[in-house]
């Protein structure tokens, strides 16, 4: 076991238990007094997919245990646009800059090649989105 895995894990679960409290930053403090964030980074993603679509990124997700509103609290995501982006709601993504871009945090959070990502997830889309 990953001991700085663990650290992370409970400490976001003592965050989530006693509030996220005030300020802008929610982050705690380890034992040495340094800031920390929850990061799935040392995790390897279960599956290699041959093309990364909505579908498969949720599959990769949930197969690493890691639930969309945690997704959305470490990269910012507003949780409706991650939502979207695994159901390939096309009508309802934002413009390709800003689809390109939350693709690109989801694939690196969980370490997934995000050049890779984007390119596969585009692929998919409508005529439109391409511009």
């Amino acid at each position: 076991m990953d001991e700085n895995l663990r650290k992370n894990y409970d400490r976001f679960n003592l965050q989530a238990s006693f509030g996220k409290g005030g300020g802008k930053n929610n982050l705690k403090k380890d034992i040495q007094g340094e800031e920390t964030s929850l990061s799935f980074r040392g995790l390897l993603a279960p599956i290699e997919a041959e093309c990364y679509r909505g579908k498969t990124l949720r599959e990769i997700r949930e197969k690493m245990g890691i639930e969309l509103r945690v997704i959305s609290s470490e990269t910012k995501i507003n949780l409706k646009i991650l939502e979207w982006i695994e159901e390939e709601a096309w009508d309802r993504l934002p413009p390709l800059v800003y689809l390109k871009g939350f693709l690109k945090g989801y694939a690196q959070l969980l370490n997934l090649d995000p050049k890779r990502v984007v390119e596969d997830y585009l692929k998919f889309s409508p005529g439109e989105k391409k511009k």
